[in-house]
């Protein structure tokens, strides 16, 4: 089943519909949101640090896990975060956000 997001988190957090369809986020209080992506393309422990480290320094990310055997980066996030950037810099990094 596809996801569509149009704004998410008290409109400030906004994504398109062509980067949604595999984004899932979850509300953790006012301010906070869980946001978890399918990544393809990650093949070990470095490759977990790298995301880490790459999505952490991303504005409104509180906090980052990635995990190669799940494939799944999962991300605190804060309203000033957005979407398209996070997922446009797992991209940069040479890795793909499943579609």
């Amino acid at each position: 089943m596809k996801r569509f997001v149009l704004v998410i988190f008290l409109g400030v957090v906004s994504c398109c519909m062509s980067c949604n369809s595999n984004v899932s986020t979850e509300k953790l209080s006012d301010k906070v949101q869980l946001l978890e992506l399918n990544v393809e393309g990650m093949t070990c422990e470095g490759c977990e640090r790298t995301l880490e480290t790459v999505l952490g320094k991303e504005k409104g990310v509180l906090s980052v896990h990635a995990n190669v055997d799940s494939s799944l980066v999962r991300l605190k996030i804060n309203n000033k975060a957005d979407i398209h950037d996070i997922k446009q810099a797992v991209v940069n990094k040479g890795y793909s956000v499943k579609e």
